[in-house]
Order: C-alpha cells, then sequence, then structure tokens
C-alpha cells in the first residue's frame, strides 16, 4: 500500500470505532467518562509530548483519548464544497466556544472557511465568511467543546459531509498526565512493546500474553504469566532432555513397528519446536520482566536435565543443533585390537548420516542394547566404518543363517534411529592361540 492509501485504510477503521470509543494508537481505545469532555471532545494525545498522536507512524505508546486544550488545537478538514477543505485553527471564544478559522495559503484570494457554535440553534455549523450570506453548508447537533470529527450533515454544501483530522497542535501538557486513574499499565494493549525493553509500569501498555484475552492489566496477572515463564522455560529443557533420551530406545520400535516409532519421534519434535516458539514470543513482548522471568525457567531446566550433555546435542530452544563436523580421530571407539582377542562372527558395516560426536553416541547406544551384538571393536565417524563381534552361538560354523539374522538386526536399530547402512560384511575370525 501506499502512504496515502494506508492513511485512508487507518481513517476508515478509525470511524468503525463503537460509541463511547475512539481510534488512538492502533486500536479503538475506550473514552474515560471521567473526561469532562466526552468521548466527542477527546483527541488521542502523547502523555509523553504533550501532542496530538497521528492517525499512522511513528508509533507511541503513550497516546491516550485525553482533553485537548481548545485554544491551541488545530485540525484539517475534509469535505465535498472545496473551499471548505483545509487547516484550521483556534481564533476566539464565540457563544461559549471555541470557534475556529481556516488559514488561506498564502496569495490565496478566497474567503475564509469558519466553524462557530450556534449557541441559539445549539449546533455547530461550517459556513464560508461572506459566501452567499454566510449561508450554511455543514451543521452538527452534537453538542461538544470542540468541534466533532464526523457526524456532520449537509445543509447546502456537496457531499461528502466534512471530515475532522486533529494534527499536532503544539499543546503544552504536562508530560505523563492524564485525566484518568492511574492503573497496573495505561489500559492500552499490546502484544510488544514498540520501543525495545520496558520495566512494567503505569505509562506503558499492557501486554497481551501469547492468546487474545490474557491480558496482563493487573499486578497479579503479570506476576502469576512471570511465574509461567519460569515454568515454560524449565519445561523446554526437559523437552529437550526428552527427545535426547528417545533417541536410543528403538525397543518401541521393535515391539510396534518402525512407523510408530517414527511417529513418537515427530511427535517429540514437534511439541518440542512449538513451545520453543512459544517461549521466544515471551521474549519479543520485550518486557523486562518475563525476559528474565523466561530465561531463569531455561537455566534452572538446563542445571537439571543437560547440563552434562555437549553443547551440540541438540540443546537450544527453536532452533536445531549445529552439526559440526570434528576431527577424524574424534569418535572413534577402539575396544580390542582387531587382530587379537576375538574368536567369531565380525561384522562390517559403512554407517550414513553421522555428522557429528552426538551421532556417534547415539549409534554406539543403539548397538549396545541389542543382544546380538557382543562387543564394538570400531565406529570411525570420519570414514563411518563400523566393525563389530556378534554374540557367539553354539554351532556358528555351521549355522550362516544365524548370523545373518544377526546382520539383519543390526542393520534395523541403525536404520531405526535415522542412520542408512551399506557395504555390509561378515567373517569368520579363530581366536589366536598361544605357542
Amino acid at each position: 500500500l501506499s502512504a496515502k492509501s494506508l492513511q485512508r485504510r487507518l481513517v476508515d477503521i478509525a470511524e468503525s470505532c463503537p460509541a463511547g470509543s475512539m481510534y488512538c494508537w492502533m486500536q479503538c481505545q475506550e473514552v474515560s467518562r471521567d473526561l469532562p469532555c466526552g468521548d466527542e471532545g477527546a483527541v488521542c494525545m502523547s502523555s509523553n509530548t504533550g501532542k496530538v498522536c497521528p492517525v499512522g507512524p511513528p508509533h507511541d505508546a503513550s497516546c491516550r483519548p485525553t482533553c485537548p486544550d481548545t485554544q491551541d488545537l488545530v485540525f484539517e478538514v475534509l469535505a465535498g464544497e472545496e473551499s471548505t477543505s483545509g487547516i484550521y485553527k483556534a481564533e476566539g471564544v464565540l457563544a461559549g466556544k471555541m470557534a475556529y478559522g481556516q488559514m488561506l495559503r498564502n496569495g490565496s484570494a478566497g474567503l475564509p472557511a469558519k466553524i462557530r457554535w450556534d449557541g441559539d440553534y445549539k449546533l455547530w455549523s461550517l459556513f464560508v465568511q461572506g459566501y452567499k450570506n454566510d449561508q450554511v453548508l455543514y451543521f452538527s447537533d452534537v453538542d461538544s467543546s470542540i468541534p466533532p470529527r464526523t457526524g456532520w450533515q449537509t445543509h447546502v454544501g456537496a457531499p461528502p459531509t466534512p471530515r475532522l483530522t486533529f494534527q499536532d497542535s503544539g499543546t503544552s501538557q504536562e508530560k505523563g498526565s492524564t485525566d484518568s486513574e492511574e492503573g497496573f499499565c495505561n489500559g492500552i494493549l499490546t502484544n510488544m512493546h514498540m520501543l525495545g525493553f520496558e520495566l512494567a509500569s503505569s505509562t506503558i501498555p499492557c501486554i497481551v500474553f501469547l492468546f487474545p484475552g490474557l491480558e496482563l492489566d493487573e499486578a497479579w496477572k503479570f506476576w502469576t504469566a512471570a511465574v509461567g515463564c519460569i515454568a515454560m522455560g524449565f519445561s523446554l529443557e526437559f523437552l529437550i532432555a526428552a527427545r535426547r533420551w528417545s533417541l536410543p530406545k528403538d525397543r518401541l520400535m521393535r515391539k510396534f513397528g518402525r512407523r510408530a516409532g517414527h511417529a513418537w519421534s515427530l511427535t517429540l519434535y514437534m511439541v518440542t519446536r512449538s513451545w520453543g516458539y512459544l517461549v521466544m514470543l515471551i521474549a519479543m513482548t520485550y518486557s523486562v520482566e518475563l525476559f528474565l522471568a523466561t530465561v531463569a525457567g531455561l537455566t534452572l531446566g538446563y542445571a537439571w536435565f543437560n547440563i552434562e550433555i555437549p553443547a551440540d546435542a541438540d540443546a537450544t530452544p527453536c532452533c536445531p543443533a549445529t552439526n559440526t563436523l570434528l576431527p577424524a580421530t574424534s569418535g572413534v571407539t577402539e575396544v580390542l585390537p582387531f587382530d587379537g582377542g576375538i574368536s567369531g562372527h565380525v561384522a562390517k558395516f559403512h554407517v550414513g548420516g553421522m555428522t557429528c560426536q552426538s551421532c556417534v553416541n547415539t549409534v554406539r547406544q543403539a548397538l549396545t542394547d541389542l543382544d546380538e551384538v557382543a562387543q564394538i571393536i570400531r565406529l570411525d565417524l570420519s570414514s563411518g566404518e563400523l566393525v563389530v563381534e556378534l554374540h557367539k552361538q553354539d554351532d556358528v560354523a555351521g549355522q550362516r543363517w544365524t548370523a545373518e539374522s544377526d546382520l539383519r538386526a543390526v542393520c534395523n536399530a541403525l536404520e531405526e534411529v535415522g542412520y542408512t547402512v551399506s557395504g555390509v560384511s561378515l567373517t569368520y575370525q579363530e581366536s589366536k592361540k598361544s605357542e
């Protein structure tokens, strides 16, 4: 959208606010009944600068419905009668209310338009001084301290009826002063502070905590949410640990099938990532207290569940761990010399997909749980080579099918934890006897 189209859309949204409210700081805000000027006389003004807030950017979280100083008020009028459109400013009090006159451009030969309160007929009138004997072009019977923004009616003027947009008036209102009662926050709802991290106070907007309806507009709600942030951070570290604990456990897949195991793994992944992104969204509220509570929960959870694991073992809340490639010597297990101390079937495999020390640990644990594997002779991260000794059988030399079934069990176990297997070979080695 162009800047002009966006401004037009924002004005249309402003006009859709229900009675008793007005569009202020990107939302319809209820106008306090304590304001002496009422909802028709209230203007969206910054309590920080004392100036009228624009309909669009820039953002100012201190914008609230406020009674303006009518003497300094400046507004723009757009109407069907082109001669009445323009900027108006205060000219003095007439009939008990401030009258406003059009500011003509330098060199303009036109007649100035006026907006005045008619005390006899109890209405606001807009006319062009000296045009048709000051005949009223538009009028409004709304009894307000300032001309109403909308709701004008046509008398002899051309449609559409006037629309008023209040401009920066330069009102020197005391910073932070408001006409409504102060609370835990200023009553404006937002899901994130626009200007960076903020401490909770009565001058900043109220946080909407993740979901509509969870509005932290009271102290007990806010601090309950802070405790919830600690619990969310703690539980996220538990979910990370639960995923790690489930990786080497292939008994579920052996018992219920490969699909059931994958479904469980995917469910844990989905829950962990979703929970991680919710925690990230809490940090993005830019609330200092909620951010520190979340970090405290993460730290406690890490100390309880994950402090002993390597730094690359999927320990980040919302993003996968980095698969850092290690030197060739890392991840190599030498249990026994390959040329001695072994008697029985020795199987070699090429394991694909190992990229880090955590992968090596996963493969080692998956094989340790297998009854078919007597010991791991070699596991090399760099080459992917895996050498294992299978359990001895009563008639190993004559029953080759037993060894083949063991090979199948090893391959299934590796595939079930996410790795590919190729280059399978099987040899039978007699034990060396000392002479």
